[in-house]
């Protein structure tokens, strides 16, 4: 009876031991796919950019018939809530590997959805000067049973560094009216 206590006491720590081994991260979950122009890394260095300089946002909401501006100094969570709707934009998601057709020279990248492959991400241009991004353009447009939803990115660019934004849309869910939209913002020093 004596060993029978002694195995199960070896054996729990060795078992727990084990289980913990495989509650480890899975590495090649994680791993982050960049087969399309990286948006997340560019956004992630413009929010530690513009929140180092202390840039001033002017920031215009329309709505319908409403408009709301605001001007502020956002930090870097503030830019991370700006950049959600445009990290919508991005390409390097794993269903999308192969989705999109690319035409490019020195200035200029453009992803094209093939004609097969429905994904809300139509077209997304870079527009480059001197090896730099200039402006990035792109829609999106979702057509489900129960809405409609488009959304036009444009990105404007200066040595670098984001200068303005808008993004321009329409909802329409069924039963509801269509509501238009405009948000754009414009960064000072």
């Amino acid at each position: 009876m004596r060993n029978y206590f002694d195995m199960r006491n070896f054996l729990l720590p060795v078992l727990v031991f084990i289980l913990a081994l495989g509650c480890g991260e899975n590495r090649q979950s994680t791993v982050t796919l960049k087969v399309y122009f990286d948006l997340d890394s560019l956004l992630d260095r413009q929010v530690a950019l513009l929140s180092e300089k202390k840039v001033l946002l002017s920031k215009e909401v329309a709505m319908d018939d409403q408009k709301e501006t605001l001007e502020l100094q956002p930090g870097s969570a503030e830019w991370e809530s700006e950049f959600v709707i445009i990290r919508d934009f991005n390409l390097n998601k794993s269903y999308y590997v192969g989705a999109y057709g690319t035409a490019a020279n020195a200035d200029y990248i453009q992803y094209k959805l093939e004609d097969d492959i429905d994904a809300p991400v139509k077209v997304f241009e870079v527009f480059k000067a001197n090896g730099q991004v200039e402006r990035i353009v792109s829609n999106y447009y979702e057509d489900k049973s129960i809405y409609q939803h488009r959304r036009n990115l444009e990105l404007t660019f200066e040595n670098g560094q984001l200068s303005a934004y808008q993004i321009r849309g329409f909802q329409k869910m069924i039963l509801k009216d269509t509501i238009q939209y405009t948000i754009s913002g414009k960064i000072t020093e």
